[in-house]
């Protein structure tokens, strides 16, 4: 179920939708049913703490998809990823990690998965979706770990980044794009 998740009203799909889910179906197949996200995107992270810490969650992930939203909830529940309320006009306002840059992704909407499952169609064999939860887990988890770290734990950086939206963005950035979903620039 979407537990955990907030609900959001489900669009009727378009034909880009059903175009991108045709493309994208032998490559979610071909990246199902394994646990490729560590070594695929997570490898330029391997030497960070997070990385490590990571696994267990992927591993909870493909196990049950009450763990999945647990998860997912556990790290929008965090300072840096709640939602924030603007002090003048009291209306919602992204997260610090949102505003900053840092691409979490998720099962729910196309646009918000990973490059590699881009796929809902897939999800119908067995076994895809579970490793699907596995790969986004370990990169969300892994995404939010390390750049929570930098910003709010190193005593060179952390300090000043909150105040410092543009070194905030910085560090955004080169967790996006040392967990590969970096921008391709222009």
């Amino acid at each position: 179920g979407g537990e955990g998740v907030p609900p959001s009203t489900p669009k009727p799909p378009t034909l880009t939708d059903y175009a991108t889910q045709a493309l994208n179906f032998p490559r979610a197949i071909m990246a199902s049913l394994d646990f490729s996200a560590p070594l695929r995107q997570g490898l330029p992270l391997i030497h960070k703490k997070q990385f490590w810490t990571s696994l267990s969650d992927m591993f909870r992930a493909w196990g049950s998809e009450n763990a999945y939203n647990r998860i997912q909830q556990d790290i929008m529940d965090r300072p840096l990823f709640r939602e924030r309320l603007n002090p003048q006009s009291g209306k919602p306002m992204p997260s610090f990690a949102e505003e900053a840059g840092l691409k979490l992704t998720d099962l729910n909407t196309l646009s918000g998965r990973e490059e590699q499952i881009m796929n809902t169609w897939a999800e119908k064999i067995p076994g895809v979706r579970r490793s699907n939860r596995a790969y986004t887990t370990f990169l969300n988890k892994l995404r939010a770990d390390v750049f929570e770290d930098l910003v709010t734990k190193n005593p060179v950086i952390g300090k000043e980044a909150k105040a410092n939206m543009p070194l905030a963005k910085a560090l955004a950035d080169f967790v996006n794009t040392a967990s590969g979903r970096g921008s391709l620039g222009s």
